[in-house]
């Protein structure tokens, strides 16, 4: 399993999307943190549900 210092700053962002909000951070929260905007944030979120067959709850 790679270390997260070895993924790219794509991947590490897509890491973290996906990441945060599980932990209870909203999707605002997830952007400020990540340096991105929150379009950005919910495109990742509903990628990894749709395409990587993360159950939708």
């Amino acid at each position: 399993m790679p270390k997260i210092r070895d993924l790219s700053r794509n991947e590490r962002l897509r890491l973290e999307c996906v990441r945060l909000p599980g932990r209870g951070l909203t999707v605002v929260q997830v952007a400020e943190v990540s340096f991105t905007s929150n379009d950005r944030v919910r495109d990742v979120i509903h990628n990894a549900i749709v395409f990587d067959g993360f159950p939708c709850a």
